[in-house]
């Protein structure tokens, strides 16, 4: 890679076309389509995490076909793709580069400022699928839009047929229901949200896992309801101790990640819930349940719902095609009785007439091929954990890092304090989600969640970008408390 100038800037790198076709290792098994859709998807990939960053200029286009073994117009109808969507900007005579920014920056001020940093990140702070690569091929037309009913389009519950869509699969999975038990959302956490705002009232007491998943803080202090943090242990284990927490402790409800946990990828087996559904009963609580990751189990198939387990406490399941297919896609489901149905229906009316048509046809679509869909995925992101844990061993070799039995993450104890490490991580352009976001617990100031859902080649240059914020943090401390003087790594 060698310095040049011209309109990408002073400081413009150019890239060999032999580094870009190792950067681009296994591209064509990327995205779906003509190859030259598959080309534009990767490259847009490495641009996005940063691979390619802002003034990178790419090899000239018969270079990079004869590199990458394909037709100089696969290359040039790639480029073309990218030109058209902002990712690359090109110049006859000049060549095509990286423009200096990204065609886009996340928001500020919640958990999706904290799980969706500024473009030309590795991030791997958000535990979702990297694209959309792995969706089949789907395409509507206004013969099927038309066929839509209701005719007008608003449906608050969601489109009758999909809503017996997703009852089947509830069936087949041991919880029968029927499309009257069944609420269409966009995506699990507004799923998540209706459903506290159907069985809790502002000042009531939640009970919750410790640590969960990153986004319930942010659901929790907008409704005005306040936690009472469960152990994971006690959850794994529950003997009789749980329903008697619930009950001293005077929760409302329960809300949990049963079956695949996040942040820690824990899976927990039918003999663990089934004690956990034990003691649900026995408390009489309404149960949340969010399923958005039971299907992505590595092993030993999809974890019993504590709807199918539990046999009087109501329970609330929340699912979405977010971790399995696209986060972009935006659907979610609740389902549970149909007064509980009504309750996240009412509620949703007062901000919301109901979810994208389009959204709603091309997740029924999916839901086709789902069991399909679910087993690439299971392949992949075991593959994926165990590249991501070899990795964290191999560079990081002080941080502790258990192997996850499913979902899209991984809980590290860095035995440093990852609020500070983060800092030093974003200077190099990588992000994860700091332990506290998860937890209130003292022990969590040292982990962080890593999403490891990500091409090989994006996690190999994460670590090593962590590895380097890792060096920086203990340079910072020790600097600030040189040895000799009694103080720990935070």
């Amino acid at each position: 890679m060698r310095k040049t100038t011209g309109l990408a800037g002073p400081r413009s790198e150019m890239i060999g076309a032999g580094r870009f076709a190792a950067l681009v290792e296994g591209w064509r098994d990327g995205g779906s389509g003509p190859l030259s859709r598959r080309l534009a998807h990767v490259i847009r990939s490495r641009i996005s995490s940063g691979l390619l960053g802002p003034g990178m200029v790419l090899p000239p286009e018969r270079s990079l076909a004869a590199a990458l073994g394909v037709s100089r117009s696969t290359v040039v109808a790639a480029i073309g793709e990218l030109r058209a969507s902002g990712f690359v900007t090109s110049r006859q005579g000049s060549g095509t580069w990286v423009p200096a920014s990204g065609p886009g920056a996340a928001p500020s001020g919640t958990a999706a400022e904290r799980l969706l940093p500024a473009e030309h990140i590795l991030n791997l702070a958000a535990a979702v699928p990297p694209d959309a690569s792995q969706l089949p091929d789907a395409a509507l037309d206004v013969a099927e839009l038309a066929s839509v009913v209701p005719a007008h389009g608003y449906a608050p519950a969601g489109l009758p047929v999909l809503r017996e869509a997703i009852a089947q699969r509830h069936h087949a999975l041991a919880a029968p229901a029927s499309p009257a038990q069944i609420h269409v959302t966009n995506g699990a956490q507004h799923a998540l949200d209706l459903a506290l705002g159907a069985v809790a009232r502002r000042g009531d007491i939640i009970a919750v896992e410790d640590p969960t998943y990153v986004g319930i803080r942010d659901l929790l202090r907008g409704r005005g309801l306040r936690a009472l943090p469960l152990p994971l242990d006690l959850i794994d284990d529950p003997g009789d101790h749980l329903s008697k927490l619930l009950i001293a402790g005077r929760a409302r409800a329960v809300l949990l990640v049963p079956a695949v946990h996040s942040p820690t990828g824990r899976v927990r087996r039918r003999r663990q819930l089934e004690a956990l559904a034990r003691q649900l009963d026995t408390a009489r609580l309404p149960a949340i349940e969010d399923n958005t990751l039971a299907d992505l189990a590595f092993t030993g198939g999809r974890p019993p719902s504590l709807a199918a387990l539990c046999r009087r406490a109501p329970v609330i399941s929340v699912e979405s095609t977010s971790k399995v297919g696209w986060g972009g896609l935006r659907v979610g489901w609740i389902r549970a009785a149909p007064d509980l149905i009504d309750a996240t229906v009412t509620e949703r009316g007062r901000t919301d007439y109901g979810t994208s048509v389009p959204s709603q046809l091309l997740a029924l679509r999916l839901l086709s091929t789902y069991d399909q869909v679910i087993s690439r995925r299971r392949q992949a992101l075991e593959q994926s954990a165990a590249t991501f844990t070899q990795l964290v061993r191999k560079h990081l070799p002080d941080w502790t890092c258990q192997p996850p039995d499913g979902g899209l993450s991984a809980w590290i104890d860095t035995h440093a304090d990852t609020d500070l490490l983060l800092g030093h991580a974003l200077r190099h352009r990588v992000a994860f989600a700091a332990g506290p976001s998860a937890s209130r617990s003292p022990s969590a100031r040292t982990h962080l969640r890593a999403c490891f859902d990500r091409p090989a080649v994006e996690l190999e240059a994460a670590i090593i970008r962590l590895a380097r914020a890792a060096n920086d943090t203990r340079r910072h401390h020790t600097a600030r408390h040189p040895p000799g003087r009694g103080h720990a790594l935070p």
